[in-house]
């Protein structure tokens, strides 16, 4: 026979095996499989040794070498392909020996060039139907989200069918090709056919089932934890309350008898750090020098105390005084300690705890800027989100609740960056 046969040959195959893949190949791809199929058609009629089976395998082996995602899904449809492409070629064979009243072999001698390309075309408007059917039609059935373990196990059941198919074959053109058994044939290829099929797009759907069971579930288990964050932090929120209400209630009777004094002692007594020492804690007033009001100071003067407290290294850059005319100062405050207590926590878990902290006041407006050391780099895209955090339950709402309360001031505009490995937020504030 003639290589235009086997090219023939070569198309009809492949318009199976590789007509439902999930990607298509390249062009490339697809004249290399051709070329094979040709020659491998050609090299066992010259040397009278036609093993389907083995060239089938090769073809589906070159296939996966082929793809580069999805084999074991790619194996399972290129095998459910080349079923659906034998089983179609016996039907049509039948429906022409009956309509024409002549032999199949009439039909292989005389017509196999109309023949082959008559199934050609019908072939290919065939898979591209189930194409659309499968991937438009079908959304139940969502191929590519199917896990791997899944389609190893598809793919095996679909070689086996195949094996059979293969051996049917094999056993066919031993016997010769008769009426009766095309006949069989296109009963066994479409029993096989349908059930590997049923089967696949059945397992499917279980499988799409039992991920969307568990993915209810672990959504219903992070809004349990969420709950749970919220309700802890309301707590601890409310305990802190309390508490600083009565120090307030505690220290307002020094102040209406005019004990300044013992108020003073009273103060140090509840927050002194002794784990700093009095040189230490000069330096840190004496770094913060130049930046008012008093609050604003008082404020960043206790946070750089606690920090060094836990063993972290503070650099502290104001070059020049600096007033914080703000009109909700205490906004400003709670934004830096949210800023502040991040950077700590974060510079807390590396091996070089350290945190810079730098305020300047150019062209009407001022700059807050602290970086630190991080062990980990966080996602900058969730790390605003209400419950994100690194540090386990019970953490993750401060940067929210901070971006949300920048939100609420159309003078403040805030700015977060990773640079060598460090954590950098800014925070800048006009001035009306």
């Amino acid at each position: 026979m003639s290589i235009f046969y086997w090219l023939c040959n070569s198309i009809c195959v492949l318009l199976g095996t590789c007509g439902l893949l999930l990607q298509p190949l390249k062009i490339w791809q697809y004249l290399v499989l051709t070329i094979y199929m040709t020659g491998a058609g050609m090299l066992g009629e010259y040397f009278s040794f036609r093993s389907n089976f083995l060239m089938i395998t090769l073809l589906l082996f070159f296939l996966i070498c082929m793809v580069q995602k999805n084999k074991a899904a790619n194996l399972a449809l290129a095998c459910v392909g080349y079923m659906a492409g034998i089983f179609c070629n016996n039907i049509f064979l039948v429906i022409v020996t009956k309509v024409a009243k002549v032999t199949p072999d009439f039909i292989a001698e005389k017509y196999w060039l109309l023949f082959s390309i008559s199934y050609i075309v019908l072939f290919t408007l065939l898979i591209a139907v189930l194409r659309y059917i499968l991937y438009k039609k079908l959304p139940l059935v969502k191929l590519s989200e199917l896990n791997s373990p899944v389609w190893i196990a598809l793919a095996g059941n679909c070689l086996l069918f195949l094996a059979v198919f293969l051996i049917t074959i094999t056993l066919g053109r031993s016997v010769g090709y008769d009426p009766a058994a095309l006949k069989l044939n296109c009963i066994i290829y479409a029993c096989c056919l349908f059930i590997s099929s049923g089967l696949m797009i059945q397992n499917a759907k279980n499988i799409l089932e039992e991920e969307k069971h568990k993915e209810k579930a672990r959504k219903q288990k992070d809004m349990e934890n969420y709950i749970k964050g919220l309700e802890y932090m309301l707590d601890d929120m409310s305990r802190f309350r309390h508490n600083y209400k009565n120090l307030l209630l505690t220290m307002s009777g020094y102040i209406k008898e005019d004990r300044m004094e013992e108020l003073k002692d009273f103060f140090f007594e509840k927050f002194h750090n002794p784990w700093v020492k009095e040189e230490a804690k000069t330096q840190i007033w004496t770094a913060l020098r130049h930046i008012y009001p008093i609050e604003m100071k008082g404020f960043f003067y206790e946070k750089v105390v606690a920090a060094m407290a836990e063993g972290i290294e503070i650099s502290i850059d104001v070059p020049r005084e600096l007033h914080v005319e703000y009109h909700s100062i205490e906004d400003v405050i709670q934004i830096l300690g949210i800023f502040l207590d991040n950077a700590m926590e974060a510079a807390k878990e590396c091996t070089t705890k350290k945190v810079w902290i730098s305020v300047r006041d150019t062209e009407g407006k001022m700059t807050f800027r602290i970086e630190n050391t991080c062990l980990k780099v966080p996602d900058l895209i969730q790390m605003f989100e209400k419950y994100y955090s690194t540090k386990g339950e019970h953490h993750g709402n401060g940067l929210y609740w901070a971006r949300k309360l920048i939100g609420e001031h159309s003078d403040m505009y805030h700015e977060i960056q990773i640079k060598n490995g460090n954590v950098i937020q800014k925070l800048e504030i006009e001035y009306s």
